[in-house]
């Protein structure tokens, strides 16, 4: 599996907004809810895994200088699941925020690979 390598990000021209990854976490949890199966009506609560590895990092690390200062550094992600592992609502979720949150560039599109 490769996973992206975050001890290597440039400290000089990058910060982790904790406080950002942990809004977005909230923000998923608190108006996201399942809408079939036996857990449909309730909210969705984000396995540990795809809080660490997926969602605080994309929306947590910024720019910390320049013209894109305090922007989102990933402004995409190729993010590979196995079967079953709830990749097509995890991509639903997604959709459903980005419009919510401020956009990391002046870029009309956002894009997920799956």
């Amino acid at each position: 599996m490769y996973k992206t390598d975050l001890s290597n990000i440039d400290l000089k021209k990058y910060y982790y907004d904790a406080d950002t990854a942990d809004k977005v976490v909230r923000y998923i949890e608190t108006n996201i809810k399942h809408v079939a199966g036996p857990l449909a009506g309730q909210y969705l609560l984000l396995e540990k895994w795809q809080k660490e590895e997926i969602i605080k990092p994309i929306f947590g690390w910024k720019h910390k200088v320049g013209i894109n200062k305090g922007k989102r550094k990933f402004t995409s992600a190729c993010i590979e699941i196995p079967k079953k592992n709830g990749k097509a609502f995890l991509a639903a979720v997604f959709a459903a925020i980005i419009p919510d949150i401020p956009a990391p560039i002046t870029s009309t599109s956002q894009c997920m690979y799956l």
